[in-house]
């Protein structure tokens, strides 16, 4: 079947996150559809977007008001989330939220649900599949509060699924999501000036475009999809700063573990220490059981890459910050690379007298 023409497309969906930045494009998307005659928009904030059949709630999914709003849908499609600094308030949105969603689908009789997590519950470890599939094993980093909120929710997802086989539940994992659209708060990375690297190791980077996001979530609300799915690009490079146009650093892992934890105080490279294992262990998918289901992924990893450069240029993030004014970026620009230049050096008069681990 094609991602295009889904034969039976729900007539009235709910979507929770659907301010966020794959929420948004899922509006849109859904808003060209004929067939689809009501979405219902469901989050915090306004989405910023306007389409034919929107009725937004600004309510959080955690309500105990969820049910009713979402009565009469015949799908949901889950994307509210946090990843916040809070480990706590990232568990309580993740997987309270999602247990709360279930909840609702049940009273409110909702046939199908669409839950969409994350390539980090696979977490970054030495001895990952490569390329990871759906029957790779899930460990998410410890570290990595997020990661572990999505893991816990996913079981709560599949044991749902058990328990009500007259409802149909697809968990989609998207890759690193990337496009022309990419808001700033979710741009650190490409923003940056910089690309950190560790000496000894060189990790592939795997990206999904949005629009083949949007397009895969699309396709299991047009279809009977049962079961998690890998959503990703058919590709991955090892240098991704050739397609943002950034500067790479490589440093020791001490000095970049230093770096790193640092985090917002000194954020040039956009990643803080919770990513530390994802510079050392490659975390790419096969998209394999997605493609054998009829979809038809568009975008490689450098075109999602290339267009989120596109999208974001004349901006730059330094310390935290991102800057627009042209001047100012360039400003910022250079001192972020003077600043990992200096550090690079040290560590490198480091390693002269007391080699660092790798």
């Amino acid at each position: 079947m094609s991602q295009d023409g889904p034969k039976a497309p729900p007539k009235t969906i709910a979507v929770t996150g659907a301010s966020g930045y794959l929420g948004r494009k899922l509006l849109e998307r859904l808003g060209t559809d004929p067939d689809v005659s009501r979405v219902i928009g469901i989050d915090v904030t306004g989405p910023g977007v306007s389409t034919r059949n929107l009725e937004f709630y600004r309510s959080d999914v955690r309500s105990p008001e969820l049910a009713e709003i979402i009565s009469g849908c015949d799908a949901l499609v889950h994307l509210a989330t946090n990843d916040s600094s809070d480990a706590e308030e990232t568990l309580d949105v993740n997987v309270g939220g999602t247990r709360a969603v279930i909840d609702a689908v049940i009273r409110a009789g909702v046939r199908k649900l669409v839950y969409v997590s994350s390539v980090a519950v696979y977490g970054a470890h030495p001895d990952n599949d490569y390329p990871l599939t759906e029957a790779s094993p899930v460990r998410p980093s410890p570290e990595n509060s997020y990661a572990r909120a999505k893991a816990e929710a996913e079981e709560l997802v599949e044991y749902f699924a058990r328990g009500h086989p007259d409802v149909v539940v697809t968990t989609l994992r998207p890759a690193w999501i990337l496009g022309p659209s990419l808001p700033t708060s979710r741009a650190a990375i490409v923003d940056s000036p910089v690309r950190l690297t560790i000496t000894g190791y060189d990790v592939p980077v795997q990206a999904v475009h949005e629009d083949d996001a949007a397009g895969a979530i699309a396709f299991a609300l047009g279809t009977d999809l049962r079961g998690v799915y890998n959503v990703c690009a058919d590709d991955w490079i090892d240098r991704p700063e050739d397609q943002l146009g950034q500067r790479r650093v490589t440093l020791g892992l001490d000095r970049a573990r230093s770096l790193m934890e640092r985090g917002p105080k000194l954020s040039l490279s956009g990643l803080s220490a919770v990513d530390l294992p994802a510079l050392m262990y490659p975390r790419v998918m096969s998209n394999d059981r997605l493609r054998e289901a009829g979809f038809e992924v568009r975008h490689s990893t450098a075109d999602a890459l290339r267009q989120a450069a596109e999208g974001r240029r004349g901006w730059i993030a330094v310390a935290g910050k991102h800057f627009r004014p042209r001047r100012v970026a360039l400003i910022a620009g250079t001192f972020g690379a003077v600043l990992l230049g200096s550090a690079a050096r040290r560590a490198v008069g480091r390693k002269r007298v007391r080699p660092e681990s790798a």
